[in-house]
């Protein structure tokens, strides 16, 4: 069992992979490598059990819910400790998914050795990525590729299929949880970066996280990704659409910040704005003042 655990959340497309590189990039860390999958199914599966056994269908399996808590602990830690044990027994464990944030409450009461550092982006770029990775997809399926059943069922798909105004709440959706919880012992073992600060002023952001994590980081902003056990010229056809183009191995660059600008129109970004309002006011994300169309009034 990892002696420290650190777990990287958030939506797709506000910048997990890349807070996972920096958190990889010191000596105490495994180097960064693929999604905790697997971790993310076993503490859903903890939390649909659990709803279950509260409704009395699983007391032929479990005593009460401590008895159910202690076995989900006892799994994840078998898991845990296998990939603890690949990768040299370092300091501390990071492991990463999106699907791994609605659960985080949850994993940091399974795991008291647990720390958590959650990424967060402007709604509106996390939406519009979100689509074009939908749109990117679509179009590099073949006139004969997967059968409609087949293909409909990928989020991939979905996500080319929803409006905007659907992908904005998508993207805030993964932090509910997390926002919704009341647990202090959860909030002092868990921080959120914004992505902008990262890209932006990495030097400053890589010590605020130092000081959280307590790990050494050796981050060079131009070189973030030295530790990588992912090859991103190599991954399966299925991932395709979620890495092509987006710079993965490059420098830390502030360049897509606000580049919904060029992706959406005026509509498009008052109807996030509208449909994430508390969501962006949560974390400081500044709205536009009058809906798009209206003019000043004379006043102004």
């Amino acid at each position: 069992m990892p002696p420290r655990l650190l777990l990287i959340g958030g939506a797709p497309r506000s910048g997990t992979t890349l807070l996972q590189a920096i958190l990889c990039s010191g000596s105490e860390t495994n180097p960064l490598i693929g999604e905790a999958i697997d971790l993310a199914h076993l503490v859903s599966a903890y939390a649909n059990s659990r709803n279950l056994q509260r409704l009395g269908e699983t007391q032929d399996y479990f005593a009460d819910l401590d008895d159910l808590r202690q076995f989900y602990r006892q799994t994840i830690a078998t898991l845990l400790n296998r990939v603890w044990q690949r990768y040299d027994r370092p300091a501390c464990l990071v492991l990463k998914s999106p699907a791994l944030t609605p659960h985080l409450p949850d994993l940091l009461d399974l795991l008291p050795q647990a720390q958590a550092v959650v990424s967060v982006r402007d709604p509106r770029d996390g939406a519009a990525s979100l689509r074009a990775i939908g749109q990117r997809f679509t179009a590099e399926q073949s006139p004969s590729g997967a059968r409609a059943g087949d293909q409909t069922a990928t989020i991939e798909y979905q996500l080319a299929q929803q409006s905007i105004e659907y992908l904005g709440q998508y993207f805030c959706g993964y932090y509910a949880t997390v926002l919704a919880c009341r647990d202090a012992q959860v909030w002092e073992r868990l921080r959120f970066v914004r992505y902008e600060a990262l890209v932006a002023h990495p030097q400053a952001a890589i010590a605020q996280l130092q000081a959280f994590t307590g790990l050494d980081l050796h981050c060079n902003p131009d070189h973030p990704w030295q530790r990588s056990m992912i090859d991103f010229q190599r991954l399966p056809d299925r991932y395709r659409a979620w890495w092509s183009g987006q710079g993965y191995g490059d420098r830390i660059s502030a360049a897509s910040i606000g580049r919904y600008r060029q992706q959406l129109r005026p509509c498009e970004v008052q109807a996030i704005e509208q449909a994430c309002a508390n969501w962006m006011q949560r974390f400081g994300y500044a709205m536009h003042t009058r809906p798009y169309g209206e003019q000043p009034s004379p006043q102004d």
